[in-house]
């Protein structure tokens, strides 16, 4: 259980929370820890979350990831990433590398729009696949459910967040008309291009999260 009471203990929260290389061991925790940090950061910062705050882990298998409580509410929060698997191996090879850069010549290149339509995609079915995740009923109960998507680390390069958005927001538009579980997500927000850009299907608040 992890109980922030004002800004400087969250603050030392946040400045404690790294994430290490792929070569020294980062595990989902960490990158999860980190973004939960910026979270609440960004939206104390902002007036949106009020202290004191708790928060608690997850058991192994469990959704979400952890439940905040604050201002008489529990708000449960699922943290995932929009990327793949593939794009970490070439991070971790970069890792391993002289200069820290890593480049495949065997690669397709990144013509015209694709960096765009590729990180768009990951992060639209990520959203597909937590919502039917919850839909099956298993996880813990809390009065609303927010979804926050790491995308710095997503595959397509130099992509700015308007184009980002001017991709996801209206899939999401279309997606929430006909999808109920979709639905059961209160508020879905990206960290991408340094910021928080909060509920992406709603205010779409662009909010900074430098520490």
């Amino acid at each position: 259980m992890l109980s922030l009471r004002d800004r400087e203990e969250l603050l030392g929260f946040a400045r404690r929370a790294v994430v290490p290389l792929h070569i020294e061991g980062r595990k989902n925790i960490d990158r999860e820890v980190w973004s939960l940090s910026r979270y609440l950061f960004a939206l104390t910062e902002h007036g949106r979350i009020e202290f004191p705050i708790c928060a608690s882990y997850a058991l192994p298998g469990e959704s979400p990831d952890f439940v905040l409580e604050f201002a008489g509410q529990t708000v449960g929060l699922e943290v995932t990433e929009a990327t793949t698997s593939k794009f970490h191996e070439q991070l971790e090879m970069a890792e391993n590398s002289d200069d820290g850069i890593y480049f495949d010549p065997l690669g397709p290149g990144w013509a015209g729009d694709s960096p765009e339509r590729v990180n768009s995609e990951l992060i639209v079915a990520v959203i597909r696949r937590k919502a039917a995740s919850l839909a099956k009923g298993a996880w813990r109960t809390v009065q609303n459910q927010d979804l926050l998507i790491y995308c710095e680390n997503a595959p397509g390069p130099g992509v700015k967040n308007n184009d980002l958005l001017a991709r996801v927001r209206p899939v999401l538009a279309n997606m929430r008309q006909s999808d109920a579980a979709l639905r059961a997500f209160r508020h879905i927000s990206l960290i991408a291009g340094g910021k928080l850009i909060f509920d992406v299907s709603g205010e779409c608040a662009e909010v900074p999260i430098s520490i």
